[in-house]
């Protein structure tokens, strides 16, 4: 059985185990999908901009609901 501290270890390792997990999905398809509808150098880098500051805004909002 795992102790308390243990469990909330492991938490936070699978938390951070699936942002990374997720955040590596989603880059590459962004490039792909940004190039296949036509979009330039500058769109892309608008549209990872964009998905940095909502990973971000989504991070604060979770600090200040506490």
């Amino acid at each position: 059985m795992l102790s308390r501290k243990e469990l909330n270890i492991l938490l936070v390792d699978i938390t951070v185990l699936l942002d990374i997990l997720g955040y590596s999905i989603v880059l590459p398809i962004m490039a792909s999908l940004s190039e296949s509808l036509g979009g330039t150098v500058d769109h892309t880098t608008y549209l990872f901009s964009c998905y940095a500051v909502t990973q971000l805004v989504s991070r604060l909002s979770c600090f200040s609901s506490f």
